[in-house]
């Protein structure tokens, strides 16, 4: 497995906590913060600064278990717009 993360890899934003901007990074968390503040904002997700340093230290290789994360999110953004992604 490529690096040790402690949290999960990817978050909807309505699923994470925006005080966590060192985990989220700063887009990630504003995001996070115009949610909970019933701000509009398209569903989405955030991929971990955490992923993104593994990736690094791991010589550009993904994190095992990255794309299937990707992939299940994807899912619900798609239950939830009610479109499948690439329409």
């Amino acid at each position: 497995m490529v690096g040790d993360l402690k949290h999960q890899m990817v978050y909807t934003f309505e699923e994470a906590d925006p005080s966590d901007v060192k985990l989220l990074g700063g887009k990630g968390a504003g995001l996070c913060l115009m949610i909970q503040q019933g701000l509009p904002v398209p569903p989405g997700i955030i991929i971990t600064t955490e992923v993104c340093k593994a990736f690094y230290e791991a010589g550009e290789q993904l994190p095992d278990g990255l794309m299937d994360a990707v992939k299940e999110k994807i899912r619900y953004i798609e239950e939830e717009t009610g479109k499948r992604f690439g329409d």
